[in-house]
């Protein structure tokens, strides 16, 4: 088996076992990539803890048989930690990434999108979130994969799926 090493983004977790974790990436070089943790809930684990919205570099073995790959190292380099203490934030992350997770392929290489989501982030740090941010933060997502036509309409009409109906999307306009 490979092993690939990237800079990346956890963008999700959840539990595998008792003492493993599967993490969703979205990295530079391969883009969105799922990882088994194993022993990363352990006390004397092997790596670093893993948090939601961490940065850093990841390596991780390629599995043949399915799109579930295993984590072997991670260096955090940097944890967000403003976006925990603004809950808007969260679930505009968690909105973006489930529009890339239903638009997008795995382990298909999409620097832009990476880039787009470190840079949402370091924009958020210093400004706050409006309305118009998050507009411009979808329209962003969805020129970069390929999904916006002239007409913004027509664009929803003609989407596989409406990424309006996403409950994150839905819980956010709650707080706007």
């Amino acid at each position: 088996m490979s092993t690939h090493k990237s800079e990346g983004l956890i963008l999700h977790l959840r539990r595998y076992s008792e003492t493993s974790l599967i993490a969703e990436w979205i990295t530079r070089d391969h883009g969105m990539v799922h990882t088994l943790a194993r022993g990363a809930l352990r006390p004397k684990k092997k790596h670093a803890p893993l948090d939601l919205f961490q940065q850093g570099d990841l390596v991780y073995r390629v599995s043949r048989a399915s799109s579930l790959h295993t984590m072997v190292e991670f260096h955090p380099s940097f944890y967000h930690q403003h976006i925990a203490k603004d809950y808007r934030l969260v679930l505009t992350l968690t909105y973006a990434y489930e529009c890339m997770k239903a638009f997008t392929e795995m382990d298909t290489p999409l620097t832009e999108l990476y880039d787009l989501i470190t840079r949402f982030i370091a924009h958020c740090k210093t400004s706050p979130l409006e309305k118009k941010t998050i507009e411009q933060l979808e329209y962003r997502l969805f020129s970069t994969l390929g999904l916006f036509h002239d007409s913004i309409a027509y664009t929803r009409q003609h989407l596989p799926r409406d990424p309006h109906q996403f409950s994150s999307y839905q819980k956010l306009l709650r707080y706007l």
